[in-house]
């Protein structure tokens, strides 16, 4: 009897396990108990694929099994859930779900408005839709394109907003508004998150233009430049400028009220840093005010661009000029423009020995009387470091690696630059000299592994790279801490140059903009390479038609084996590893090479495609839009992954023509219901639409035909879930992709 009766205590367990109850009753039940709630679906993908929140009337959390969430889990979508109570980071999860049912489709419940921020950053909120009003962000600038936390303040408290990478909000301006702000309350650790599910969660509620864009500076000349930028709302258009950031106190105007803002800033000196802030006021007098942005003119210069070889290269490739291959005499171009400085040297270099007399070269420029200026990574051997004599206060070491700064605490890891500056100020803008690349000054890197220098004469260059070096050689500021401070746009004889340093320039994002601007073909070398969301990025190309592949030195590890089977996976002996004797040190991304009308660029430098580039080194990269250049460093490319085994060559000529172009004519973006599709036509032909969602997966295919001149069409999005989508459509001559956001 006795057993009969525990037999029945424990099935009532069971059943009462297994019943559905209140969210909040699950939050209270022991870590491992089995539990079954209902609860509407409150946001889609932005946080994992995987993982939703749900809410009922009593609270809210947060569903997560890669096994039964699927595009198909939407917002408002009412679901019945039994699977395992196990908070993660004191986030409070149900997992190891037994079964999930789909039940109706609901309104997605109404954010709770909170009276402050000390009341909503609560355990009673975790997992719920909450509301704020009346916050301001502390911080200034824009989001980060990756994850990463911000922070809000009431006036009375300070509280953490998380901004996810997959949100579009991630990349966008700060706002510097008061605003209204409604997200779902997270938790990690022992901090409370209030996570915006998109920029429509931000409510700027007295009629301010508010930016959507930051300032972006274009048709740059010697004395003038164009600065444009996109509002929400119609406003007028301010630029206040100077070059002095203490007092902007030139200006240019414009009182249209309008939402794409274009103005001129002319009487502007050759290769000057200027200070640029702009500021849009509404019909009803409401304004918004943008961050201050760097920006530069062009020089005098000769803009001459030289690109060099530490290994073999495919000459049989060119189709511009001849990559150049320098046999074992790497040390001696570094020490020749060494020697060619005349007033100013300054070196940022992550490591140097003397084995090819470089360090001698750099103290007979001191003794010289050139004005040498040395920084070294903290783990330079004393011996190589102590042999810079150029005087103790003329060169330093970075901070030691897990080196902690306030306020960010970010954790240092390495000085990882390689450049070189010389002359950057001289009066003859023909003098001046950068340096850079993937190389460092050590006898392996420059006579045995694949690395490449870039040689640049233009002083605008020069002088944004001194912004650079001096805030770490004078201002003593590393790593985390270091501000967007520097110039990012160049025109160099026509040519158009990006600039860019880690971490305070985002880089990572400078990277996925560089590989979505491909329409027929990219390729890879890359070293270190841990960051998957680059891999997503690339293999996203792939069904749209452009042409991937690349060879990967450093595949150690679980994240960086991930980050090279998202691509190898799907296209299989084009994206390889390295399997030369030596080190693959190069860290460049080669878009268009084969497609001369297509922006054909070249990224390179020190920045590789891992964690500690990102968010924790000093490094260096330029993006140079040059066809010529590109092809150089394709033929580099060729020869070294042919060297690796691979062989792919017949099946990049066969894509040379015709290739990809972009759609011109998606509206809206993101759309809704239908999207809009204009396409323009030389000729009557046929054509085939074909929808591919982020996996790969075809969701439609539409057969038209297609009129000379503009064409029409319309697609129903009603039924597709939110998220991304490619287009393709192939017609008798062409072959058209575009990027499509789907919102609910």
């Amino acid at each position: 009897m006795q057993n009969y009766i525990l037999s029945l205590v424990f099935l009532f367990s069971v059943l009462i396990a297994q019943a559905q109850i209140p969210i909040a009753d699950a939050k209270t039940m022991a870590v491992g108990s089995t539990v079954t709630v209902r609860g509407v679906v409150t946001c889609f993908d932005e946080f994992n694929t995987s993982l939703r929140y749900i809410q009922d009337e009593s609270a809210g959390i947060a569903v997560y099994d890669p096994d039964f969430i699927d595009d198909t889990i939407t917002p408002g979508t009412l679901i019945e859930v039994t699977g395992s109570y196990e908070p993660f980071n004191n986030l409070s999860e149900i997992v190891s779900l037994t079964d999930l049912q789909v039940l109706t489709q609901e309104d997605i419940p109404q954010a709770e408005t909170l009276g402050s921020l000390a009341a909503g950053f609560q355990e009673t909120w975790e997992g719920s839709l909450v509301r704020f009003e009346g916050v301001t962000f502390v911080d200034s600038g824009n989001f980060n394109s990756g994850s990463d936390n911000y922070t809000i303040t009431d006036g009375v408290t300070e509280q953490t907003v998380r901004v996810w990478g997959s949100t579009d909000i991630a990349g966008t301006p700060i706002p510097s508004e008061v605003i209204n702000i409604v997200g779902i309350m997270g938790q990690y650790q022992d901090t409370y998150q209030l996570q915006p599910l998109a920029l429509t969660d931000f409510d700027f509620g007295d009629g301010a233009p508010v930016f959507l864009t930051s300032l972006n500076q274009e048709n740059i000349t010697s004395s003038s430049f164009d600065i444009t930028f996109e509002t929400l709302m119609p406003g007028s258009t301010v630029i206040n400028y100077s070059t002095n950031p203490a007092n902007l106190s030139a200006e240019a105007s414009d009182a249209a009220l309008v939402t794409d803002h274009s103005i001129t800033l002319t009487g502007l000196s050759p290769a000057t840093i200027y200070y640029v802030q702009g500021t849009s006021i509404g019909s009803n007098g409401a304004s918004s005010v943008s961050g201050v942005q760097v920006m530069m003119t062009a020089s005098n210069s000769s803009g001459r661009m030289d690109v060099y070889f530490n290994r073999p290269v495919d000459n049989g490739a060119a189709t511009i000029e001849n990559a150049v291959y320098l046999n074992q005499t790497f040390a001696d171009t570094v020490i020749h423009y060494i020697q060619s400085a005349e007033e100013t040297l300054d070196i940022a270099i992550y490591n140097v020995d003397n084995n090819n007399g470089i360090i001698d070269a750099i103290n007979a420029a001191y003794d010289n009387g050139v004005a040498v200026r040395f920084i070294t990574d903290f783990e330079t051997s004393d011996n190589n470091y102590n042999q810079v004599a150029i005087g103790a206060s003329n060169k330093k070491k970075g901070p030691e690696p897990g080196f902690q700064n306030s306020p960010s605490g970010g954790s240092y890891r390495l000085m990882h630059n390689k450049f070189l500056i010389a002359d950057a100020n001289h009066s003859d803008p023909n003098k001046p000299i950068i340096m850079t690349g993937s190389t460092n000054w050590t006898d392996a890197q420059i006579n045995t592994d694949a690395n490449n220098l870039v040689i640049i004469q233009d002083q605008s260059l020069a002088k944004a790279f001194e912004v650079e070096f001096n805030e770490m050689f004078v201002d003593n500021v590393f790593g985390p801490e270091k501000t967007d401070n520097t110039p990012k746009k160049f025109n160099i004889n026509g040519k158009e140059v990006e600039l860019y340093f880690s971490p305070s320039d985002d880089t990572e994002n400078k990277i996925k903009q560089t590989v979505n601007s491909a329409n027929h073909d990219l390729y890879a070398a890359v070293f270190s390479y841990t960051r998957f969301g680059i891999s997503f990025e690339i293999d996203q190309l792939i069904p749209e038609g452009v042409f991937v592949a690349g060879i990967v030195e450093d595949t150690i590890g679980s994240d960086a084996q991930f980050a090279f089977d998202v691509i190898a996976e799907d296209v299989p002996g084009q994206w390889i590893l390295d399997e030369n004797s030596y080190i693959l040190h190069h860290k460049y991304l080669i878009v268009d090479a084969h497609a001369p009308n297509s922006d054909p660029q070249v990224l390179t430098g020190s920045h590789n495609w891992s964690n500690s580039a990102q968010f924790s080194n000093d490094e260096n990269t330029i993006i140079i839009h040059d066809a010529s250049i590109a092809n150089q460093f394709y033929q580099e490319w060729k020869r070294r992954f042919t060297d690796s085994g691979g062989n792919i060559f017949a099946g990049i000529n066969d894509l040379q023509t015709p290739y990809a172009e972009r759609f011109t004519g998606l509206f809206p973006n993101p759309v809704k219901q239908k999207l809009r599709i204009r396409y323009e036509a030389d000729k009557p032909e046929n054509a085939v639409l074909s929808i591919f969602n982020t996996n790969g997966l075809l969701m439609e295919t539409i057969e038209f035909n297609a009129a000379s001149g503009l064409n029409e069409w319309f697609l129903d999005v009603n039924d597709f879930a939110a998220g991304i989508y490619h287009l393709q459509m192939q017609t008798d001559s062409k072959f058209v992709t575009g990027k499509v956001s789907v919102v609910k």
